[in-house]
């Protein structure tokens, strides 16, 4: 039911570039104003309500889990465009894909039933606190994807140092040694590489996490005592951004309809597309549930057996949907991401179930 529900909101995205309703031209614009206003009003909202010192104390686990699982997912990821080697132009984008999971929309449907009343895990007494699990997880996975992996992807990988064409390599090296920047030019690059680096759901993000880190700014804006004007401005903020998941699949599916290609001809070759699905949805998951069960075995992980679950839950998830919108923003292989993108979907059917079986029965 997760997974046909991202589908049914992209397709309606889809039928609404289809019959001409939407221009292509607006969602571009759509997608940029999303990525400057909505998503990070949703990360500042839902980082500085869900988050606090006492959070951190009590659910170490999931944020130093949210961590190891996305520099485990980005070394795979690395170790995958090593063994393949893809076109340069889509060797990043594909890491991004691999690294960046959907821990958020996937998880929190598929929680509903598996811990909701009648559910296969509802006789456990934290069930009820499955979805503040996923949430908190979701919120420092999303900041790592908005620092580590949105650095990565556009790092540039020119440095300068190579060979200008048509100038002989002694005469590039001559040209290279004989310039010296300023140290004003050196100040203003920096400035620029600080300004790229503070993406606005970057900004949104680190917001969220001071708020919800520092008692005297959480109390600010969400005690009762505090004046109204300050909590008035995060239910604002929530409000802007509680839309931002579902305006994101929407866009999604027409995105897919403004690139043109079909869902059987690949853009990029075959053993690449299956590589980038393979590590995706299973080569990834078996690592990163293998070390949990580790960890549980050594009694280094809390005894809650929710908290495992949705541990497990979000390891095999389809790729963040964030990832069409960051891809389409910079125009870096759209045609190639959106493909893999809608496969690994159609994919996650079958083996989210099967995962998810294996972890209902790992629980219990």
């Amino acid at each position: 039911m997760a997974v046909l529900s991202v589908f049914a909101l992209s397709f309606i995205g889809f039928l609404l570039v289809k019959v001409k309703i939407i221009e292509i031209g607006v969602v571009k614009s759509a997608t940029r104003f999303l990525f400057v206003l909505p998503v990070p009003c949703l990360l500042i909202s839902t980082l500085s309500k869900n988050l606090s010192l006492s959070t951190f104390s009590e659910y170490w686990a999931i944020a130093v889990f949210a961590i190891l699982n996305y520099l485990i997912a980005m070394g795979l990821g690395m170790l995958m465009a090593y063994i393949i080697k893809p076109d340069a132009d889509f060797k990043r984008s594909a890491v991004f894909v691999v690294a960046s999971a959907n821990v958020f929309v996937v998880p929190t449907y598929i929680a509903e039933y598996t811990c909701g009343p009648g559910g296969p895990l509802s006789h456990f007494p934290s069930s009820d606190t499955v979805f503040s699990f996923i949430t908190i997880y979701a919120n420092i996975h999303g900041l790592m994807l908005w620092t580590l992996g949105y650095r990565y992807l556009t790092y540039n990988k020119y440095t300068g140092d190579d060979p200008v064409e048509g100038i002989d390599e002694d005469e590039t090296l001559a040209l290279i040694t004989s310039y010296k920047k300023s140290n004003f030019e050196k100040v203003k690059r920096f400035v620029k590489k600080v300004i790229e680096f503070f993406n606005p759901p970057l900004i949104g993000a680190l917001g969220g996490l001071l708020i919800g880190l520092v008692p005297a700014l959480k109390d600010l804006f969400y005690s009762p005592t505090t004046p109204y004007v300050f909590p008035y401005i995060m239910t604002v903020l929530h409000t802007l951004g509680s839309s931002s998941i579902s305006c994101l699949l929407v866009l999604v599916g027409a995105t897919f309809a403004t690139t043109s290609i079909s869902p059987i001809s690949p853009p990029q070759p075959k053993k690449i597309i299956f590589a980038i699905l393979f590590t995706r949805l299973v080569a990834i998951p078996s690592v990163q549930v293998g070390i949990i069960f580790l960890f549980s075995s050594l009694k280094v992980l809390p005894a809650d057996p929710i908290l495992k679950y949705v541990l497990y839950l979000v390891t095999p998830t389809p790729t963040n949907i964030d990832v069409l919108v960051i891809t389409q923003l910079l125009d870096l292989e759209v045609k190639s991401v959106n493909f893999v993108v809608f496969w690994g979907y159609v994919l996650a059917i079958f083996t989210v179930t099967a995962w998810n079986v294996l972890f209902i029965y790992a629980v219990n």
